[in-house]
């Protein structure tokens, strides 16, 4: 019996890692509105919002928001298969191996969520993966009904919450309230904090975490997340990314659909979500607007997904590798160096620009940050097999020697 080992850069499959940098990309942008105050100065109405703002806006919600957080929890299921199924073969366990690899994975999540940017996804990532091993062995039928129950969780969870009243204890108080001047004002406490020192950072990151992890529970993201990664599952058991051209016709069928419609889709959600409209308590436009988002999202990331695979199997391959593969193939170390550098773009302790632009500017500014990566991630992989952190990941993963340099 061989010890499982990394796998080598001929193993690696290009559209996953071409697809991991235009996802990485797609959640820089979204996250740009957390980086830079804007999202929580629009709701003080701190920043006055031009024309431009809005066009911006509804660009993010309907072609953004949500739709790359998407595409990689499908990217995500899709790599528990291959790990999961390359370490089968090499192992007498290879669930452990997983979960040790989640739980390095979680903890990195810590580091990051705590001392630079609370928004962090890798945490969540970490604990529901720890779902994905009661599935691998799952018939591919039963893993889509899985996906539709658990994308159904989310719309079932919003309407009891909505039959039992519940109010949005992260929204404003009910009109009429006496207003307080000495309570304890979370957004405030952000608006003032991300502007001064990295301690001042630190302390308002710590009350963003807490708005983070409650904005996650209310919002019911683990239900599509885990639904997603569940589908990426059946993706690499049906073989789609292995083999393309036997799946073209699949692929073009997921494409138009998943453009037409999830663009339709986004684009009434998007009305719905600017209609003023509450989340909680719930209502009934509510729950239309929570059903569209549910089936849109993920519409609109699938066909995002196969559009560029149809490039890759196609003229476009070449372009898309040389450009997007490298930064992919770097995923988790260029995930982090976005926060890092948002932080220094938007913080006190950099050029201090938080809470001071609008969704245009918040969006445009961090644009050169992937196209920093790009060359970057070339640079760096000319030299050594992994990147930085996914060195770290895979040595202590695997232990023993994991070879960095070419």
């Amino acid at each position: 019996m061989t010890l499982a080992t990394p796998v080598t850069a001929r193993q690696r499959l290009d559209v996953l890692d071409i697809l991991r940098g235009f996802a990485l990309f797609g959640i820089l942008l979204a996250n740009s509105l957390i980086f830079s105050g804007v999202f929580f100065a629009n709701m003080v109405g701190a920043v006055e919002s031009t024309p431009l703002d809005t066009v911006f806006f509804y660009v993010q919600e309907v072609f953004i928001h949500g739709k790359f957080y998407s595409i990689f929890s499908i990217l995500f299921g899709i790599g528990f298969y291959l790990f999961y199924s390359r370490a089968a073969e090499r192992m007498p366990r290879p669930g452990r191996l997983f979960a040790r690899r989640l739980a390095i994975l979680l903890g990195i999540g810590i580091v990051h969520a705590t001392l630079i940017w609370a928004g962090d996804i890798l945490i969540l990532y970490a604990l529901l993966g720890f779902l994905l091993l009661a599935f691998f062995h799952a018939r591919p039928r039963t893993l889509l009904l899985w996906v539709a129950v658990f994308l159904g969780l989310k719309v079932g969870v919003y309407c009891l919450m909505w039959a039992s009243g519940m109010g949005d204890p992260m929204g404003p108080p009910p009109p009429g309230t006496p207003r307080d001047p000495d309570a304890f004002n979370p957004i405030q406490v952000m608006l003032n904090g991300f502007p001064g020192g990295y301690f001042d950072v630190l302390q308002a990151n710590a009350v963003q975490l807490v708005g983070r992890w409650m904005n996650l529970i209310l919002s019911l993201r683990p239900f599509p997340v885990l639904a997603m990664f569940v589908l990426g599952l059946w993706i690499g058991k049906q073989g789609i990314a292995a083999d393309l051209a036997r799946h073209r016709g699949l692929l073009e069928t997921m494409a138009w659909l998943g453009l037409v419609g999830g663009v339709i889709l986004n684009g009434l959600w998007a009305w719905l979500a600017s209609d003023a409209t509450p989340y909680l308590p719930g209502s009934a436009l509510g729950a239309v607007e929570v059903l569209v988002e549910t089936i849109g999202v993920p519409l609109l990331a699938l066909g995002y997904m196969a559009a560029f695979a149809l490039l890759v199997s196609g003229a476009g391959q070449g372009r898309l590798v040389n450009w997007l593969a490298p930064v992919g193939r770097m995923a988790l170390t260029n995930y982090l160096m976005q926060s890092i550098l948002a932080g220094l773009i938007f913080y006190g302790y950099g050029l201090g620009y938080y809470g001071q632009v609008g969704f245009a500017g918040a969006t445009l500014m961090v644009v050169p940050i992937f196209l920093l990566q790009i060359p970057l991630s070339h640079w760096w992989l000319g030299r050594y097999r992994y990147g930085p952190m996914e060195w770290v990941w895979r040595k202590l993963t695997y232990g023993g020697e994991v070879p960095m340099k070419r």
